[in-house]
């Protein structure tokens, strides 16, 4: 029916606008990436151009919902992607990952035509965020005049970029995160593991804010791996089972970034214990094994305070630029990490 269960609210609410001719003619889908909005905004556009919608209806036999039949010509062209009534925008067009004005001008004669199937024009502007100020000036004006039977459709995953002169003329859809029974539900019918493995995987829902699809992601590339290998580090380095020069030379195969995003993470979360709060609110549940070492040391908090300065710094630094000393940001990084082994030692 729609792509992912946490979705059914948002694709009732835009259906019921459908059917009772109150579909605004800009949407803003705004959610964070991870939920599945793009794959949403796709299945409501087939379903909105479909030339045999399939209805579905509740016990009382009223229609409540419909989704797209997938076979008539339009869904066809739309699955094939190129449905000759849909524009759809997305920065990966740009070298530079930024969707221009002349992409956004270019809709003006997209505009000006009569639908070729007969039905609504969609243009589906992908991560939104990333046109520059020049393209959202220009889809101001055509959001002032957009024709009949017309369509936007804005997926952003940070909508705080966009200007609220373009988020005024759009009616917003929030996309929030799954309640954990949903994410649970779904995540028995996807996952190929046993229940102890699945109740590990999602325990790393928090690690990726929330977002099952991130999770999912991540869990079939070299990310967990990686993740299981830093973390079993860093717990022998608080140790002194491993020296840092070793580590150093480990943590050269991993992405900068993410080693740091992660210290600084357990960095947070050390905080957090430190001041008494409950395992619950820590980010990092797989690594409750490394981070309970650091539960009630409130005599540590000054020190855990100066590694996270520390981390954040040389994270800062490395997303502002590639052009940074790999192995002397690590060891920068592990020295501090390092330095908070006579918390947990009691050295």
């Amino acid at each position: 029916m729609y792509p992912y269960p946490w979705l059914e609210r948002q694709w009732q609410r835009l259906v019921g606008q459908i059917e009772s001719n109150r579909l605004p003619h800009a949407v803003l889908l705004r959610g964070l990436e991870g939920l599945g909005i793009i794959e949403f905004a796709h299945c409501f556009i087939q379903a909105l151009l479909c030339e045999v919608r399939i209805f579905s209806y509740d016990a009382q036999g009223v229609d409540n919902t419909f989704v797209a039949c997938g076979k008539c010509s339009s869904c066809k062209q739309f699955q094939v992607g190129f449905h000759p009534d849909v524009v759809i925008l997305d920065a990966t067009e740009s070298s530079v990952g930024v969707i221009k004005v002349d992409q956004v001008r270019m809709l003006l004669a997209f505009l000006q035509q009569t639908a070729q199937l007969g039905g609504y024009r969609v243009v589906l502007i992908q991560r939104a965020e990333a046109m520059n100020m020049a393209a959202q000036n220009a889809l101001l004006k055509v959001l002032e005049e957009p024709g009949e039977d017309v369509v936007f459709m804005l997926v952003s995953h940070c909508p705080s970029l966009l200007l609220p002169t373009v988020v005024s003329r759009c009616q917003s859809v929030e996309c929030t995160l799954p309640t954990t029974v949903e994410v649970q539900q779904w995540w028995r019918e996807v996952s190929t593991g046993t229940e102890q493995e699945q109740k590990h995987q999602l325990a790393l829902l928090s690690v990726v804010g929330g977002a099952p699809l991130r999770l999912r992601q991540y869990l079939a590339s070299s990310w967990y791996a990686c993740r299981l290998e830093c973390l079993e580090g860093l717990c022998d380095l608080l140790d002194r089972k491993i020296s840092l020069y070793a580590f150093v030379q480990k943590a050269l195969d991993w992405p900068l970034a993410d080693l740091l995003a992660l210290m600084l993470s357990l960095g947070i979360d050390a905080l957090k214990l430190s001041l008494n709060s409950a395992s619950e609110y820590v980010s990092n549940q797989d690594a409750l094994f490394l981070l309970n070492r650091f539960s009630n040391q409130s005599h540590a908090i000054v020190s855990i305070d100066r590694f996270v300065s520390v981390i954040e710094s040389l994270y800062l630094s490395v997303q502002a630029s590639a052009a940074q000393n790999h192995q002397l940001s690590c060891e920068r990084a592990l020295l501090s990490w390092q330095a908070l082994s006579q918390y947990v030692n009691g050295s």
